[in-house]
């Protein structure tokens, strides 16, 4: 399976528990690359790969 379709995948699958995610500039954080929005805005990382480890690190996280 390809990084985007594992991303794709992983948003999708976590979308409840992590709310929107979003590619760009946010006027929050001032950070260019991938979001999430929850209420909140967090900075995910510049590429698809660190957004990926992002959400890869908080499904590990969430199964403890």
């Amino acid at each position: 399976m390809s990084a985007k379709k594992k991303i794709e995948k992983a948003l999708r699958d976590n979308d409840l528990k992590i709310g929107k995610v979003w590619k760009g500039y946010s006027p929050a954080t001032m950070q260019n690359g991938w979001h999430r929005s929850n209420g909140q805005d967090w900075f995910l990382g510049r590429s698809l790969r660190e957004a990926l480890d992002t959400v890869e690190r908080w499904a590990e996280i969430r199964s403890y």
